[in-house]
């Protein structure tokens, strides 16, 4: 299994704005989650959004203030990079042990980047985290996405009986078994509560049990 760790000063850009100037992702019941996100970035970042001059102006100020900060940004690339190389095949072989499945990618590319949000693209095999996280924090949000891989690639098939949101609201809500220490989405509520209600001799089961409860609402 191979990670890349990877700087991008466009991706960046790109994700501040679809993080807090638009907000392109599902919020599975988070409330001011703009604001929230916006409240952890740079203080640099923050007047930049806040003094609002529009889409455009915004991508062309956020540019030049990455550029300038670039430096530290591959700094923090170098030791994420040096540290999955250690331990980064730990992570794949707690998933695996998790689901009793192999993980199915030989390559993740990980870039980091300056929003809180940590976004992926199952289809290109990539993953954002946040460059000022410290170091547990981010190998936890690691394990945390490829949870994720695991579960688009096993249960694809279940999204066409639940629709969209709801398979994904499914999907962010089995962090309950590989990252513990994360309470969830609001809307993970029932879900979680589910997980908890009884002991899973093993994951499909627990899965199966919450596409269950899914389907009942859709009807």
């Amino acid at each position: 299994m191979i990670f890349k760790v990877r700087y991008s000063l466009i991706k960046d850009t790109d994700l501040i704005i679809n993080s807090v100037f638009h907000f392109n992702y599902f919020k599975h019941g988070r409330v001011n989650i703009e604001k929230k996100l916006l409240s952890i970035m740079d203080t640099g970042i923050q007047k930049i959004i806040k003094n609002n001059q529009g889409e455009k102006e915004i991508k062309s100020k956020l540019k030049i203030y990455l550029a300038a900060n670039k430096k530290e940004r591959l700094g923090k690339v170098k030791v994420l990079q040096e540290e999955l190389n250690t331990i980064g095949g730990q992570i794949v072989s707690n998933l695996e042990f998790l689901y009793q499945k192999s993980f199915p990618f030989s390559k993740i590319t990980l870039y980091l980047s300056s929003s809180p949000l940590c976004p992926y693209s199952y289809k290109a095999k990539n993953l954002f985290i946040f460059y000022k996280a410290m170091k547990n924090i981010q190998l936890r949000i690691i394990e945390h996405e490829l949870n994720h891989f695991m579960f688009y690639y096993y249960y694809a098939d279940f999204k066409k009986h639940i629709g969209k949101e709801k398979y994904e609201l499914l999907k962010e809500s089995l962090t309950f078994f590989s990252n513990p220490e994360e309470k969830g989405k609001p809307n993970e509520k029932e879900l979680r509560e589910l997980y908890a209600s009884r002991s899973w001799s093993n994951l499909e089961k627990a899965i199966k049990a919450g596409f269950k409860l899914q389907l009942k609402s859709v009807f």
